[in-house]
């Protein structure tokens, strides 16, 4: 009995372990300079797909406009791009009844475009910045040009925290309120929302549903779209 609840606390540990190691966010993972998908990325313990600060910096000091490229799913086809712009993109077949998720694809897209933009002004800021290592001493010039690679560095992680608090705080608060307001909508039109959704199914009325807004006249006849899948 004694061995038997030993194994028990193990396996209940080890539980634990696999469920605090999840897969970080693909909105905010970044693959590596030679993109590595994202399952040897998270095998490889490295959260940020192998990139490093250094190989970053290299690639900055030879070109300010180096894009770092994201492995990332749009439903079931496997792409890479910029990494302003590459997010996991899942089908999803819920009625969007008050057009909120339209809503929050459009802030997403938003905030890729928004990261984009940002990433051309550090582009500039280290172009110019670059320009002027070519007046330093021949000596004097390598550092020069470093300094601007970390500055480069520091501005598309700045453009990339912004791009995730876009994501994952001001789009979800968007598509949450918008949910929030038409739950609060079709409440307030629909008293008998549920019984309405019963009746467009039954014989009879699943061929003519405005026929159940004689049976519940009470309700809008928004509450046809809005109440049918209940």
């Amino acid at each position: 009995m004694r061995w038997l609840l030993v194994f028990g606390v193990v396996l209940g540990a080890c539980s634990k372990c696999s469920s605090d190691k999840a897969a970080p966010d693909a909105a905010v993972q970044v693959a590596a300079v030679t993109v590595p998908d994202a399952a040897t990325a998270l095998a490889s313990g490295d959260g940020d797909g192998g990139l490093t600060d250094d190989t970053l910096i290299a690639e900055y000091a030879k070109r300010c406009g180096h894009v770092v490229e994201q492995a990332y799913y749009e439903y079931d086809e496997d792409k890479r791009g910029d990494e302003c712009l590459a997010r996991n993109l899942d089908q999803s077949c819920a009625p969007d009844l008050f057009d909120c998720y339209s809503k929050g694809e459009e802030c997403r897209k938003g905030c890729g475009t928004s990261c984009q933009a940002c990433s051309e002004k550090c582009v500039g800021s280290c172009d110019t910045c670059k320009d002027g290592c070519e007046k330093q001493p021949p000596g004097q010039r390598e550092a020069c040009v470093t300094t601007c690679a970390k500055a480069r560095l520091q501005c598309r992680n700045d453009c990339m925290k912004e791009r995730g608090a876009c994501l994952e705080t001001s789009c979800a608060t968007l598509e949450s309120t918008c949910e929030d307001e038409g739950t609060r909508k079709r409440q307030k039109a629909c008293p008998d929302c549920a019984e309405l959704g019963n009746c467009m199914w039954e014989p009879g009325y699943k061929e003519d549903h405005a026929r159940c807004l004689e049976r519940y006249p009470q309700n809008a006849k928004e509450c046809l779209e809005w109440c049918f899948s209940e």
